[in-house]
């Protein structure tokens, strides 16, 4: 089951595994207030690339979304 998780997460859009990864190494070590600006930002950046578009636009169509990184 592991493996089919991480299969999972792997797939997901590169960018926002960085951004996950970033959140999740800062998180447990800083206050509240700064993860949570940090996560602000992070989303903020990432829900303007192409490949946030592509995820939205593959799930109202119904099929796998192609992520490029961009």
């Amino acid at each position: 089951r592991a493996r089919e998780l991480a299969a999972t997460v792997a797939a997901g859009a590169p960018l926002s595994l960085k951004a996950i990864k970033a959140a999740a190494r800062l998180g447990g070590q800083a206050p509240l207030d700064v993860a949570v600006a940090f996560d602000d930002l992070y989303w903020g950046l990432v829900s303007t690339t192409e490949d946030w578009q592509e995820g939205r636009t593959a799930f109202r169509e119904g099929r796998p979304p192609e992520y490029r990184g961009a």
